[in-house]
């Protein structure tokens, strides 16, 4: 998928396309390309970043901006002044979700039942990664306990438990 991914942006770079011509292509038929195995091809973090990086210089080149152009103002909408290049990473996670959704509602009980199950699984194991930090974080400094709340039971509790605990029903 990577070499891919490089090869439709180098030769878009090359082209004649405008930059808002440039930025549509990648929105509506690059990252759809790459996204159509996201559900079922698991990525790294590191990818995802590395193909971002690729999107955002691709858009950078098109547009005439220097390399040290924040990323922030490439990827923020153009209704907020930005140039509204879009993201591999928030499409990866959003289909993930999607494909998510779909399995809890799907017809087949025996579907359901088995992302349900892998899914409580995962909360659990997440209720135990959260309690963990949160008793190793006992002699860390006052500024980073007050981030995560220790020291107030209630929002402890908030923090870790009641999003993880959270029964979840889908009809």
């Amino acid at each position: 998928m990577a070499d891919n991914l490089k090869q439709k942006l180098e030769a878009l770079k090359c082209s004649f396309a405008t930059p808002r011509q440039t930025l549509a292509i990648i929105r509506t038929a690059i990252i759809p390309s790459l996204a159509y195995a996201f559900p079922v091809t698991p990525c790294s973090p590191a990818e995802l970043d590395k193909w971002d990086t690729l999107i955002g210089m691709t858009a950078k080149d098109k547009f005439r901006l220097w390399r040290s152009t924040l990323t922030a103002m490439v990827r923020e909408d153009i209704h907020c002044f930005g140039l509204g290049s879009p993201s591999i990473y928030v499409e990866y996670h959003r289909r993930l979700a999607v494909a998510l959704a779909d399995s809890l509602v799907d017809p087949s009980c025996r579907h359901k039942l088995v992302t349900s199950c892998l899914l409580s699984h995962q909360i659990n194991h997440l209720q135990t990664l959260c309690n963990d930090f949160i008793q190793a974080g006992a002699s860390t400094s006052l500024h980073i306990k007050r981030q995560i709340h220790i020291g107030n039971p209630t929002l402890e509790h908030a923090n870790c438990s009641a999003f993880m605990t959270a029964s979840y029903t889908w009809s």
